[in-house]
C-alpha cells in the first residue's frame, strides 16, 4: 500500500506534472508514515468506493452465466468436431475421399477461440476487479476503528 493510494481517496488530493500525486495542503508528495491525519473523506470517495464496488459485485454475478457460455461453446465444438471426425471415418472405410467432412472438422476447432476468449477475458477482469477491491479496502482498514 503506497502513500498515493491514501490520497487517491481524500478530496486534498493533488497532482504536478513533475511529482505525479501529492497533497493539497502541502503541494508537496505525502510524508505521513501509516496513516494521513488531515484525510477527508467526500465526493470523491464516494464515488470511488460505489463504482469499484458495483464493478466487482457486477462481475461476480457474471460467473454462472460466463462458465455455461464457455461450456455451451465447448460442447458445441466437440460435437461439430466430432461429428465431422466420425463422416470422414465412414467415407474413409467405404473408400471415398471427401472434403466436406474435414471442414466441419476445422469448422468444430474455429468455435474453440469463441468458447476460450470471452471466458478468459472475464477471468482477467474479475481478476483486476478484485485486485483493485482488495487495494481499496487495504487502505480503508487503516482508517477505520475495529
Amino acid at each position: 500500500m503506497t502513500r498515493e493510494s491514501h490520497c487517491n481517496v481524500c478530496d486534498h488530493k493533488g497532482f504536478n506534472t513533475n511529482l505525479g500525486t501529492i497533497c493539497g495542503l502541502t503541494d508537496k508528495k505525502p510524508t505521513f508514515e501509516a496513516k494521513c491525519d488531515s484525510i477527508i473523506f467526500g465526493g470523491a470517495f464516494k464515488e470511488q468506493i460505489k463504482e469499484i464496488n458495483t464493478e466487482f459485485e457486477h462481475l461476480s454475478t457474471q460467473s454462472n452465466k460466463e462458465l455455461i457460455n464457455f461450456l455451451m461453446y465447448l460442447s458445441i465444438s466437440a460435437i461439430v468436431t466430432s461429428t465431422g471426425v466420425i463422416i470422414g471415418l465412414q467415407l474413409d472405410d467405404k473408400g471415398w475421399f471427401a472434403t466436406h467432412p474435414w471442414i466441419i472438422v476445422i469448422i468444430g476447432l474455429a468455435l474453440l477461440p469463441k468458447a476460450t476468449h470471452r471466458f478468459s477475458n472475464y477471468r482477467q477482469s474479475l481478476s483486476a476487479s478484485r485486485t483493485k477491491k482488495i487495494a481499496f479496502d487495504d487502505v480503508l482498514s487503516v482508517y477505520t476503528k475495529k
